[in-house]
């Protein structure tokens, strides 16, 4: 919540498959730095940049199930053509004050790019 003062996702699901409603989806989210415009957020509550003394590392069953929920309802209501992770929205969107800067994200982490390309499929 830092510097905003709201939670910057509108949705949140836990490693229970629990759903939490963050940002009202009315709003517009803060969770990529200069780009949020008809962006809808989804953070997945769990460590999913695998490293090698971190083996527990995961999108369990039931957070793919509630994530699957969740687009599938926004799907009724939005015309969503596009879904992806931080690292790669990122990427499209650039401070204007300073157009050159890199900005790197690891979000959503391997195993979270990897459950976006199986959510595309």
């Amino acid at each position: 919540m830092n510097n905003f003062n709201q939670f910057g996702y509108h949705y949140a699901v836990g490693c229970d498959g629990e759903i939490f409603e963050g940002q009202d989806i009315r709003n517009k989210g803060a969770h990529i730095s200069f780009g949020n415009t008809s962006i809808i957020g989804i953070v997945l509550m769990s460590d999913i940049d695998e490293q090698w003394w971190d083996l527990d590392d995961v999108v369990t069953p039931l957070q793919e199930k509630a994530v699957k929920e969740i687009i599938s309802t926004l799907l009724n209501y939005f015309n969503i053509t596009e879904l992806g992770g931080h690292k790669e929205h990122q990427v499209f969107y650039r401070n204007p004050k300073k157009p050159n800067e890199v900005i790197e994200r690891s979000c959503p982490g391997n195993l979270g790019m990897e459950f976006v390309g199986k959510l595309r499929k």
